[in-house]
This record gives C-alpha cells, sequence and structure tokens, in this order.
C-alpha cells in the first residue's frame, strides 16, 4: 500500500491516460458491419456460384465493375496442388460430418492445453489457412490465420499481425455464434511464398491508409486538395452510414493505358475504378479484407464476405455452390 501512495502525479497521469487510451480503443472495433436481412434469409443450397459471390452479398454498394477490374488487373496467384496429407488432429476429439452440399469435413473441439503442447497441431498449423469467427460485440469479428500468423482488419489506419495463438471464446448472445474456425488446406511452402505481400498488405493500412480500412466495404471516392501549408493532400470521401474512412492517404494516382493504379510509394500497388474524372479505390472490412487475401493469393472464394456472422452462416454450410468447402472446423468453444 505505501508503495501505491508514493506513485507521483506524473506516473498517476501516465497511468490515467493508458487506462482512457485502451478503454477508448475497445470501443472502437468497428471491423465489420451487421449481417443484412437478406444475408440471414439467403439458402446457400438453391444458388449457384455465378449468382452468389462475396461481391454480390456487399452493402450498400455493388462491386462488381471492381472484382473485374482486380481480376483483370492483378491475377490471382497460380495455387499449387496440395501434395502433403494434413495430419488429423487425434486429440481434438475428431467428427466425421458433412455439409448440406455433401462434402465431408471433421469437426474438432478446441483444447487449448493440448494444442499448445502438441507436434502435430503445429505441423496442421503450417499447412492450413483459416478463416476464424469470433463473437466480438455488436457485429462480430473476422482474422485470418495463414500458417501461424493471423490477421485482421479492426478499423481506419488500424490491422494486426501476430504469431497465432489458439483461445476459446464462446458467445454469451443468443444472437451471436461462438468462435469458430474454418480450415483449407495448403502447402507450406505456397504460404511461406507470399508471406512479405500479405504482410505489407496489412502493415501498409495503418502506415498509408492503403488499402483502406472501411466497414461497409464501398468503393471510395479519391478526393485531392490542398493542406494549410499549399500542399496537395488525398482524402477518401465514404458512403457508409457509419463506421467509415474519410482521412487522409498516402500515396498517387498512376494512369497507365487503359489501367488505373494507386502507387503508395512502399511497395504497395492496388487497382482503382475510374469513372469521368473520378478515381475510386476498394475499402476492406475485416471481413472483405480476408476474402480479398484468400482469393488474391489461394485461390479460394469464400461466401457471405459483406459481414462477419454471413462469412460465418455461408462457412458452415460448405461455402457456396461451387466453390471451395472447408475440410475441417474447430469449434472454440464447448457445447
Amino acid at each position: 500500500m505505501w508503495k501505491i501512495k508514493k506513485l507521483s502525479l506524473k506516473s498517476n497521469f501516465i497511468l490515467s491516460i493508458i487506462l482512457l487510451t485502451s478503454i477508448s480503443c475497445s470501443q472502437l472495433i468497428y471491423s465489420s458491419r451487421d449481417i443484412t436481412e437478406v444475408e440471414k434469409n439467403f439458402d446457400l443450397n438453391y444458388v449457384s456460384s455465378k449468382s452468389i459471390t462475396a461481391d454480390s452479398l456487399r452493402s450498400p454498394a455493388n462491386f462488381k465493375d471492381c472484382a473485374a477490374f482486380v481480376s483483370n488487373f492483378f491475377k490471382p496467384k497460380e495455387v499449387p496442388l496440395v501434395n502433403n496429407t494434413l495430419h488429423e488432429l487425434t486429440l481434438l476429439t475428431p467428427e466425421i460430418k458433412k455439409f448440406p452440399n455433401g462434402k465431408q469435413y471433421i469437426e474438432y473441439t478446441a483444447n487449448i492445453n493440448i494444442m499448445n503442447k502438441y507436434p502435430e497441431y503445429d505441423e496442421f498449423l503450417k499447412n492450413t489457412v483459416e478463416v476464424i469467427f469470433e463473437p466480438s460485440e455488436p457485429f462480430g469479428h473476422i482474422r485470418l490465420r495463414v500458417g501461424e500468423n493471423v490477421y485482421s482488419f479492426n478499423n481506419v489506419k488500424w490491422t494486426s499481425i501476430n504469431k497465432y495463438s489458439p483461445k476459446m471464446n464462446q458467445s454469451r448472445n443468443d444472437d451471436m455464434p461462438s468462435s469458430t474456425g474454418f480450415i483449407f488446406q495448403m502447402d507450406k511452402e505456397k504460404i511461406a511464398a507470399t508471406k512479405n505481400e500479405i504482410d505489407a498488405f496489412y502493415k501498409s493500412s495503418v502506415s498509408h491508409n492503403v488499402p483502406p480500412f472501411d466497414a461497409y466495404s464501398p468503393l471510395l471516392k479519391i478526393v485531392e486538395s490542398e493542406s494549410i501549408m499549399g500542399k496537395k493532400i488525398l482524402k477518401y470521401e465514404t458512403t457508409s452510414p457509419k463506421f467509415g474512412n474519410n482521412l487522409e492517404l498516402k500515396g498517387k494516382i498512376v494512369e497507365s493505358g487503359n489501367m488505373t493504379y494507386l502507387d503508395a510509394e512502399n511497395g504497395v500497388k492496388l487497382p482503382m475504378t475510374k469513372e469521368g474524372n473520378d478515381h475510386f479505390l476498394q475499402s476492406y472490412s475485416c471481413s472483405t479484407s480476408a476474402a480479398y487475401i484468400l482469393k488474391q493469393y489461394f485461390g479460394i472464394s469464400i461466401g457471405g464476405a459483406g459481414a462477419a456472422k454471413s462469412i460465418n452462416k455461408a462457412l458452415l454450410k460448405g461455402n457456396y455452390d461451387g466453390a471451395a468447402s472447408p475440410v475441417a472446423i474447430i469449434k472454440y468453444y464447448l457445447d
């Protein structure tokens, strides 16, 4: 007690600032939007892969033009065949189950004590990517594990790259699913080869606001203006009703032939769309950023990418018709 009383006013002030900062940050995690009624009622079993995509489920903007432009400008990387056999995690109570589309998968129940001391699980991580739904209020949250690293878009100029450590996370809300991981198998050589580019994508969002976070993932209009010092600056203009991105970005617009892209001048270049004299750049939430990385680097399309809850819903059904289904699901909660 005596030591606590002896804290200087300066120390108390610093401690207060830290506490206030942590509280305010915890209130700013709007990394997704809520699931829409359309998405809630979507029956993925009766919709073809040509009519349901991450783009068609997003709200409020339509992204077909941008998606086509991205696919033509930055071709997804070639994905090698998976030659290795994925380790079955026999200590995690595996159950063989089937998705509504008839595809088979293994369901595991996470056990943190076992997983942290389990060589088979270490190897399992190195050969898989995983879409992780977490029951973060108010809308849920998506993190993407690629090998042994986990990534997430959290808010404007706020992303995370961490060494992955599994955790149990059971929902306390009947309307919010508990934490669940959806596993896709991938060669560890492919995972290693993509690490630097994926890292750069997330780091650049923090340092340059490129790519931009926006909870509704619209195309953001880029507006040029002048600072009080007369310097030209670029800012985003969002159409999102809330949790949007109107901040300044670092980079330059480059037009080359009939293609336009934003060069962040840090190695990250992203395709843009142009309407008249206006330029637009695709924004990302926790959900749509995970969908982009999976498609761009691993050739995996996932349904329901507009909201965390809709991704969870789609993958629990085995993904939309014609797309890759998870080979395993890990429940990070106890029934």
